[in-house]
């Protein structure tokens, strides 16, 4: 399996749960979400979630600052 594939299939959000030679099978890591996909080199990698409804319990916080921007991003898609 080339590297960079599996690298792409990362960078699109996916959690890496096996590898062969043909496919990544690609687990979403947000809380509750029991989604795999089989994701094969040449085709299109879809974003794990296009649509930024990804749950805000998954938010790394380890600051005050990234609260605060947790809660304004929160806030700002509610509007949309």
């Amino acid at each position: 399996m080339d590297t960079k594939f599996v690298k792409d299939v990362q960078m699109a959000g996916w959690s890496i749960q096996a590898v062969s030679e043909d496919a990544v099978i690609g687990k979403c890591p947000s809380a509750g979400c029991n989604l795999h996909a089989q994701l094969q080199p040449g085709a299109a990698i879809p974003a794990v979630d296009p649509g930024c409804r990804r749950n805000p319990i998954d938010a790394k916080i380890k600051t005050y600052d990234d609260i605060r921007r947790a809660f304004r991003k929160r806030r700002e898609n509610l509007l949309c």
